[in-house]
């Protein structure tokens, strides 16, 4: 039973009662990719005969997404309206199998490391590290597009089948700058020109987008330094036109 299918309509406006379609096909296939990286650089909460009482820790984390296989995607052009069709079209009876199968990774890594200088009441101490799950998963995800005229935009669902796994990071902390999340993709809008849609000589389109995030910069005041977080996102939507 496949269970990619999906069907996103997008509508500018009414369709009129009569006009000349002009229908665009191609085969698509769709790759995305974030990263986050944060830092906490060495800082001292007190001080006393044991020397600096310091806390330092950086984490990051890679995330990409690629469809598993070419998909369909269908364009429908009447005036005053515009139709996207992702995937084949065919009807699911479970709302949760909406969506183009791909094949996801994730990796996280988290440094965390506190402890004593040491001072005049003893020697400099490395505090036992904590309890951690970093590393690498391998989600499936259930992609859904959806193009409202010259706009697309996408999202990434992890696979109802996959509900059991763990695929999720419970003792990896991440930190991301403002409009990223740590479980999920940003939205990011891409843009392609209709007249490049229904122009028989391109034979093959790319639509993409790609955005940078922070650095931002926010104090740690019981330690007196300032965490940094920075990311990155970026996708590509290929169309190969089909005759």
């Amino acid at each position: 039973m496949r269970r990619t299918l999906l069907l996103t309509t997008a509508v500018l406006a009414l369709a009129p009662a009569a006009g000349h379609a002009a229908t665009a096909r191609f085969t698509a296939n769709f790759a995305a990719q974030s990263t986050v990286a944060w830092d906490q650089p060495y800082g001292v909460g007190l001080h006393d005969c044991k020397g600096d009482h310091y806390l330092e820790e950086r984490g990051d984390q890679t995330w990409t997404v690629k469809s598993r296989k070419p998909f369909k995607v269908v364009v429908k052009k009447l005036p005053g309206v515009t139709f996207w069709q992702f995937g084949d079209g065919g009807a699911v009876k479970d709302p949760r199998l909406l969506g183009i199968e791909s094949a996801g990774m994730v990796t996280r890594n988290w440094t965390h490391r506190t402890g004593t200088s040491g001072g005049w009441c003893g020697g400099g101490s490395v505090d036992p590290p904590l309890e951690r799950d970093c590393g690498t998963r391998l989600p499936t995800y259930l992609v859904g597009f959806t193009g409202l005229g010259t706009s697309i935009d996408w999202s990434a669902n992890g696979a109802p089948w996959t509900d059991k796994e763990k695929l999720s990071f419970y003792h990896c902390p991440l930190i991301v700058p403002t409009a990223m999340y740590a479980e999920s993709p940003p939205r990011l809008t891409g843009k392609v020109s209709m007249k490049a849609l229904f122009s028989p000589k391109r034979k093959t389109i790319v639509v993409k987008a790609s955005q940078d995030y922070g650095p931002q910069s926010t104090p740690i005041a019981n330690l007196g330094v300032d965490r940094t977080t920075s990311g990155h996102m970026a996708w590509t939507l290929t169309l190969n036109r089909r005759s």
